[in-house]
């Protein structure tokens, strides 16, 4: 075997079969009690699936996994037991070739940015399949595929006490130039570091942030009872901008809901009818690329234009001088 090979291969063994008085001795009091043989057995098992990945012939030497040439067309019975052990014992499996399935990797997402893209992806449902992923890119001037991360993204860990249910797995890359297409793709790794075939691809490019909002800097009710409102922007963001909308609200936290048609980039002073007493508004800009930016919200009072209800009399009387007394109930308002 290769040197390199030989000398992992010690590592692992020297690792794998330390003796538990021997690592619980060096880790001192790091774990307690019974936990200590726990903590072992775990990363034994990590050191095993990355040995896995590196070279299987590591594991083969190790005693840790085997392989064994199977006709498609037959069924086997795999039995695992230690050396002298007993195989009533035995942990049992049955391996049937042709039911074998090549596992799908999970479907990509992205979420591109200023010269950087958000990948994620759904690691749980496919955990028993994969241990961990790579990501791929292909820019437009890129003649083949690559691989983004030289280290698998792996699965993470279970919390008893706070369990994740789908364990959403989510990685940034970043790319020189916006404007340019790039193409996404996700590989997943078995646990004998087997790629499978790539995702669904996802593509997108990058664009320039819009890394300012509009700011409110006047607001008044005109006479036709309309909200005026002024605004200040950076015009060099308006070849940005798609258009401006305008949002009110009965209150600062409540349920904004548009209003007015779509503004030009270029917009800075609006005038919108109100219809209620209490008007909370914001202008937001919609971007050709991104999210929304919202200004903070700004409050006009709206004119009354409901008269007053009109005293309901309750009772009269006339004394002997002639004088009538009229009482009324209060007015709610």
């Amino acid at each position: 075997a290769d040197d390199d090979l030989v000398d992992y291969y010690k590592a692992a063994k020297n690792f794998l079969y330390v003796p538990p008085q021997e690592f619980q001795a060096e880790m001192g009091e790091i774990v307690e009690g019974g936990d200590r043989i726990s903590l072992i057995d775990s990363m034994m098992m990590s050191f095993m699936l990355y040995s896995a990945t590196f070279d299987f012939r590591i594991v083969e030497m190790t005693g840790t996994g085997f392989r064994y040439p199977v006709k498609r067309e037959s069924a086997y019975q795999v039995y695992v037991y230690p050396t002298g052990g007993n195989k009533d014992n035995a942990k049992k499996l049955t391996i049937k070739p042709a039911d074998y399935q090549r596992p799908v990797p999970p479907s990509l997402k992205g979420e591109f940015g200023d010269r950087s893209v958000m990948l994620s992806w759904r690691s749980r449902p496919h955990r028993n399949a994969f241990l961990g992923y790579f990501m791929e890119r292909k820019g437009a001037k890129e003649p083949s595929f690559s691989i983004r991360n030289p280290t698998p993204v792996m699965n993470p860990q279970d919390e008893e006490e706070n369990p994740i249910k789908e364990q959403l797995l989510e990685r940034r890359d970043s790319f020189p130039a916006n404007y340019v297409e790039y193409t996404y793709r996700l590989r997943g790794m078995d646990y004998f570091g087997v790629l499978s075939r790539p995702s669904p691809p996802v593509i997108g490019y990058g664009f320039d942030a819009i890394k300012m909002v509009p700011i409110i800097k006047f607001t008044d009710q005109t006479e036709a009872n309309e909200a005026l409102i002024r605004w200040t922007f950076n015009k060099e963001l308006d070849r940005l901008i798609d258009h401006i909308e305008v949002f009110r609200s009965d209150s600062l936290d409540g349920e904004y809901e548009k209003v007015g048609p779509d503004f030009p980039a270029t917009t800075r002073e609006v005038k919108i009818p109100m219809e209620h007493l209490s008007n909370y508004f914001k202008i937001v800009a919609v971007p050709k690329d991104g999210g929304a930016v919202s200004s903070m919200a700004a409050f006009i009072m709206g004119q009354d234009l409901e008269p007053p209800v009109a005293p309901v009399p309750l009772d009269w009387d006339i004394d002997t001088s002639g004088k009538i007394s009229l009482t009324w109930a209060a007015n709610p308002e």
